[in-house]
């Protein structure tokens, strides 16, 4: 999907672009990019109080306004005088004018498009198609390239729409890969599942939405190998081991008898094709125990740390859901991992809830 040749034109997603009636825009300095970049990303205008603070976080209110005033003119001029029309600014807001073309809106329309289907398996074909050209707007990570280093509030705010927008992409792309799965077009499910794998290999999901079309397609050697890939990428980037459906499929390909059972609808975010087994938790009781009197005290205002440790495939992690689901506690789930630093496994567990949360 390319840019019209009329208008202003920004790409924020992938190594930031500006073009005007067809031609690129140089806009020299960094701050006033990062001012552009700002208001394009905000579909409805954003707050100058907002922006005012993002830029100049050090200053008093009156003084970062009367920045942010200098740095408006300074983008207007770099524009020109075609360009500078698209600019809207009042007392309170800054936003670009209707007909401004920005990649980042139509990629967030098309994911929201999405979940307003009812059921994957009756979307045509030229939707998905639609949907696909859509996400082929995501060139790369937001603003990728760009950077403020003394300016940490507008890192920050870059670094939450970045992983947002990183969670989008993958959610669209699994739900292509599972309606395309849905609707019978294996190997267009296999190569959005590769795609998202790619950005994210420890999405169990799409490993075992692969370990299945292959299963389905002859291809039992290759539904092996996916399993040892996304033992591997769990090993390495989170230290857990795959969740009982997976291992539950694994055992079903060795067997040579994929479970043969109707597709569930994908939910966003995306879930397994394979249903999931009602297999027994047994010979864990007396550790289940020790957790949940735990638990009670923590209930009761105080407070512990538990390690569950154990060779891989001894059952830590299906131990830890099982206690989850007695004691029906919501948590945040995160692992360490080599050269992860003490903070990795809090940094594993916020970064997926973050872009869930409706700032």
């Amino acid at each position: 999907m390319e840019p019209p040749k009329a208008g202003l034109a920004i790409r924020l997603l992938g190594v930031p672009e500006v073009w005007l009636n067809g031609r690129a825009v140089t806009i020299h300095r960094r701050l006033v990019r990062a001012l552009l970049y700002c208001i394009a990303a905000h579909r409805e205008g954003i707050d100058r109080d907002k922006v005012a603070a993002l830029l100049a976080p050090q200053e008093p209110q009156r003084s970062a306004r009367r920045r942010l005033t200098r740095l408006l003119w300074h983008l207007r001029t770099d524009l020109g005088p075609e360009g500078a029309s698209y600019i809207h600014a009042d007392a309170e807001r800054l936003r670009l004018a209707s007909g401004c073309w920005v990649d980042i809106h139509l990629f967030l329309a098309a994911t929201e498009r999405i979940h307003r289907w009812p059921d994957p398996v009756r979307v045509e074909k030229t939707q998905l198609e639609a949907v696909a050209e859509a996400l082929n707007l995501y060139r790369g990570e937001f603003l990728s390239g760009f950077a403020l280093p003394d300016h940490p509030e507008y890192e920050g705010w870059m670094l939450l729409r970045k992983e947002w927008l990183a969670q989008k992409y993958l959610e669209g792309l699994a739900f292509l890969a599972h309606a395309s799965a849905f609707q019978g077009d294996f190997p267009q499910a296999v190569a959005y599942a590769q795609r998202g794998l790619e950005i994210e290999p420890i999405r169990e999901d799409l490993h075992r939405l692969l370990m299945q079309v292959y299963a389905w397609t002859g291809q039992r050697t290759a539904a092996l190998q996916q399993y040892e890939r996304c033992v591997v990428a769990l090993e390495q980037e989170l230290g857990v081991d795959p969740l009982p459906e997976t291992r539950a499929l694994y055992q079903a390909v060795l067997r040579g008898a994929p479970p043969q059972v109707a597709l569930p609808r994908p939910v966003l975010p995306s879930r397994s094709l394979c249903a999931e087994e009602d297999v027994p938790f047994v010979g864990r009781e007396a550790h289940l125990q020790t957790l949940e009197a735990r638990w009670k005290a923590v209930t009761q205002g105080g407070g512990c740390v538990i390690f569950v440790q154990g060779e891989p495939g001894i059952g830590k992690t299906r131990l830890v859901h099982e206690f989850l689901a007695r004691v029906k506690a919501p948590a945040l789930v995160g692992a360490s991992e080599p050269g992860g630093g003490p903070y990795h496994p809090l940094y594993v567990a916020l970064a997926r809830a973050l872009p869930a949360i409706p700032w």
